[in-house]
């Protein structure tokens, strides 16, 4: 509330509170969205699909007009809204694929289950939803680093931004519901090719330990060895198993490894990173919560050769030769990249103004809305004292 103060004293709170609005193009174009989901509204929304449907692509349904003019409201269907055509025809299912790829979901044209469910969110809760990650740019640095990488944890996704332009992006895997990837930023120094994996506390306890003492031969078949406090390799059936804190799992580097053939260090307080995966299967599910944390990358040779791009003797050759040598290698990267871990539940192109939602996955959003509405007060009370009221229910700076 400081700048809030000082514009209260010098009695510019108006010109103050506009110029609090984000400058980045993903949250300007968020504010355009609102304004459209806010017509929307105003012109009705639209009205909730039969929760037993499952229309698949070729039948007729009597539901079908209704499914046209939901998805025309959304402009996800280009074609004739008016239509009273019952027939799922191709025109129309091509619109259900569109929807179902701003929302994450399988793309299979059929209208049904997480589909409907998300056909079926009312207008008022989008745009409640488009207010709230518009806030969450309020909690962002307002340079984020001319060149910098993005991680959005809600759609499984990483881009790497040149400026306001998207330069690379892919496919990620985030941290399961027990295991949540953190929401922070930090700045990544430095690459392992050929990593060790150390098996966190946590995994060794739960997994690891008894599945070695119920299988002697899951060490080797795993690629694992123990290692006592100095880092010596120890033969572990010398071991005193129940004095965990004498010794520790680590998995060999290798195409086996956990963290596959690279991991992408930017040193944390939650000891979080991006790697590679050997279960490259896991980037064609939709929805991609799995892991126990780490942020696991589809493309991890390719963001290799891009971080590493202009350092001296780095070629494509010594980097695919780094990452199969077997042995660990760290390398420093000339110039830390600022890597920003988010949680953006509804977004929106600069280029296009499409809106992808994607579903809460750790339940946030309540818990977020809350600080919202809880920040709008605060600005409604202090902006009283001096009469300038914001009207009861306003919107944010620049959500108007």
């Amino acid at each position: 509330l400081k700048l809030l103060n000082t514009a209260l004293s010098e009695g510019s709170v108006k010109d103050a509170v506009a110029d609090m609005a984000p400058k980045h193009p993903e949250y300007v174009a968020l504010r355009k969205a609102l304004l459209d989901y806010r017509d929307m509204a105003a012109r009705g929304g639209w009205e909730p699909l039969p929760k037993s449907l499952k229309l698949k692509p070729g039948a007729t349904h009597p539901v079908v007009p209704a499914l046209r003019t939901r998805l025309a409201t959304t402009h996800d269907f280009k074609g004739d809204a008016a239509s009273t055509s019952t027939k799922y025809d191709e025109g129309l299912v091509e619109a259900v694929k569109l929807f179902q790829l701003r929302h994450g979901l399988a793309e299979d044209g059929i209208v049904a289950g997480n589909t409907l469910t998300a056909l079926n969110v009312p207008v008022s809760k989008r745009i409640q939803q488009i207010q709230l990650n518009m806030e969450r740019w309020r909690w962002l640095p307002r340079d984020l680093g001319a060149n910098h990488l993005r991680v959005n944890i809600p759609e499984y996704r990483l881009d790497i931004w040149e400026g306001d332009r998207i330069a690379m992006t892919m496919r990620t895997v985030v941290g399961a519901q027990d295991n949540k990837t953190p929401i922070f930023a930090d700045q990544m120094t430095h690459i392992i090719f050929s990593p060790y994996w150390n098996v966190p506390e946590s995994i060794a306890v739960e997994e690891t330990l008894p599945a070695v003492q119920a299988d002697p031969g899951y060490l080797d078949r795993n690629n694992l060895e123990v290692v006592g406090t100095s880092g010596k390799v120890l033969d572990p059936w010398s071991l005193d198993w129940t004095d965990t804190d004498s010794y520790r799992f680590r998995q060999k580097p290798g195409t086996s490894n956990s963290l596959g053939l690279v991991k992408f260090m930017f040193p944390n307080q939650h000891a979080v990173y991006l790697h590679d995966t050997p279960a490259d299967a896991l980037f064609k599910k939709p929805r991609r919560a799995l892991s126990h944390g780490c942020v696991r990358v589809e493309q991890p040779t390719k963001l290799a050769r891009y971080l590493l791009r202009g350092q001296e003797r780095w070629d494509d050759d010594r980097i695919d030769g780094a990452m199969h040598a077997g042995k660990e290698q760290h390398v420093k990267l000339e110039t830390p990249v600022p890597v920003y871990l988010l949680y953006m539940t509804a977004r929106a192109s600069h280029e296009d103004g499409a809106v992808p939602f994607r579903e809460d996955i750790y339940g946030y959003d309540p818990q977020h809305g809350r600080a919202y509405e809880q920040r709008l007060a605060s600005l409604q009370r202090r902006s009283a004292e001096l009469g300038d009221r914001l009207q009861p229910g306003a919107s944010l700076p620049g959500q108007r």
